[in-house]
């Protein structure tokens, strides 16, 4: 119960909106190479009607990321 109430504070916390916080969920799975976590993810952002080209910039990005140190060393697209 304790982590549950935890969790759903650190969902409260902060300006994120819904969407924001599951990209921002499937983005630290990737990131972590959890793939039972990315399916799970994707499979609720799908449900929630994010639209594939976020999730696809999504993926992108976080890919782009755990595989670089590009941003890392100055070179960062933003």
């Amino acid at each position: 119960m304790a982590y549950c109430d935890l969790g759903k504070a650190c969902a409260n916390a902060g300006p994120l909106s819904d969407r924001e916080r599951r990209l921002v969920k499937l983005a630290l799975a990737i990131g972590a190479a959890l793939e039972g976590a990315i399916h799970s993810h994707t499979r609720r952002a799908r449900a929630e009607g994010i639209e594939n080209a976020a999730l696809d910039q999504v993926a992108l990005l976080a890919k782009r990321w755990s595989e670089s140190s590009d941003d890392r060393m100055g070179c960062s697209a933003t």
